[in-house]
């Protein structure tokens, strides 16, 4: 397990730099925080904290003087891929990376392929928490976020699509359009950090980076995302009170969610009071909500980040394209059969030596017997030649 300082919460464009925000706002969360954004005044509020390292992307550009790239995808790439080497001195000595942006503009929908080249070069693992634009955005913001997506997925260990749309299952239509969006960043951040806190605790069963990339690796797929935590102080029933929370989470959407997801993980974060009969309530409550045929990986961290309260957090998955198991790939050779072997030469001599006949079919020109005949040199052309010229075939039962 790494410390949790180890461990960085990276938000690349305006989305991005709300949700790290919102995590130095609440004032419990123990990773280290970082913001990219080419907009000053979004950066601003961040770099009064000295727990955040900011990189205002493209600021000695004439042309945007910080004033962010207006929505342009490949300004936002440039941008960033210009401050290459101070996302490289960021990155220095993390064990893990977290990445949150909200695609469809410009900066993160640009940026973040270079944020995927730099962790690989460092060989630091890295996972993109990317929410998708709302149906109701334009088409533009959309295909630039599919695109991002299509794009990163060769280069990035793990990339987790959340669609904004989920927004819509679990909160009122008369819902203000600040309030949701608050509530996005709100949601976002608390994935964020269940995400961290799951891949870095020591975990007592399998639900690891390892088993993260076995399910997300290079599959495209939407994910819904949903955190649930109880305190000690709030009664017995924690486990309880933590997975009614965590089917209440946004981005989850819902228990119809679950109840559709090709595969899921779940994990169980506590503290040293953790106690296995609370593991098995949860687990069992959960696994009752999942398809009998989803993929379930299942994890029990312990960690000091999750002192006198318990976390529950579940990834359920749905592939766009389910994959296909592996086969198992077995040489084939085929089937070696030996003629019967005479007892005596005297006898392979008296076997007389016969060639099979090859069955000439007799051709019939049928509907176009009275069609003008093809002829060349007097000879039908229309007619097969062995037939026409009445060959004889030898079928070799003398050996002279």
């Amino acid at each position: 397990m790494s410390k949790p300082e180890d461990v960085l919460i990276l938000g690349i464009g305006g989305a991005g730099c709300r949700v790290i925000r919102n995590l130095l706002s609440s004032g419990t969360c123990p990773f280290a925080l970082g913001a990219i954004d080419t907009d000053r005044e979004a950066l601003a509020p961040l770099q009064e904290s000295a727990r955040t390292a900011c990189i205002l992307a493209g600021s000695g550009w004439t042309w945007r003087e910080g004033s962010g790239c207006g929505g342009d995808v490949i300004r936002g790439e440039q941008a960033v891929a210009k401050e290459r080497h101070a996302i490289t001195a960021l990155m220095e000595g993390k064990k893990l990376i977290v990445t949150v942006a909200g695609l469809g503009g410009g900066v993160a929908t640009g940026g973040c392929r270079t944020i995927a080249s730099v962790a690989r070069a460092q060989k630091i693992p890295a996972v993109f928490l990317l929410v998708t634009p709302f149906s109701f955005e334009s088409f533009a913001r959309r295909k630039n976020a599919e695109e991002c997506i299509d794009d990163l997925l060769p280069i990035a260990d793990i990339v987790m699509r959340i669609p904004n749309d989920l927004l819509f299952s679990m909160l009122p239509s008369e819902t203000p359009f600040e309030e949701a969006f608050a509530k996005s960043c709100e949601e976002l951040a608390r994935s964020a950090t269940g995400i961290c806190g799951l891949l870095n605790c020591e975990n007592s069963l399998d639900s690891d980076y390892a088993g993260f990339m076995a399910m997300l690796k290079g599959k495209k797929c939407s994910c819904g995302l949903g955190v649930g935590c109880a305190e000690n102080s709030e009664g017995l029933d924690r486990c309880g009170i933590a997975v009614e929370r965590m089917l209440e989470s946004p981005f989850l959407g819902g228990s119809g969610k679950l109840e559709n997801a090709d595969a899921a993980i779940v994990t169980v974060t506590g503290g040293a009071d953790l106690q296995i009969g609370e593991i098995k309530r949860t687990l069992e409550i959960i696994g009752g909500l999942l398809p009998k045929t989803a993929s379930v990986l299942t994890g029990v961290n312990v960690g000091s980040t999750a002192e006198e309260r318990l976390q529950v957090t579940v990834i359920c998955i749905k592939y766009e394209q389910l994959p296909q198991p592996a086969r198992r790939e077995t040489a084939w050779t085929a089937p070696v059969t030996e003629p019967p072997q005479p007892s005596s030469a005297a006898e392979a001599a008296s076997v007389p030596l016969e060639q099979g006949v090859f069955e000439l079919q007799i051709f019939n020109k049928g509907a176009f017997a009275n069609v003008a005949p093809t002829l060349f040199k007097g000879e039908d052309l229309d007619i097969p030649t062995y037939q026409r010229r009445e060959a004889m075939i030898n079928k070799g039962t003398t050996s002279k």
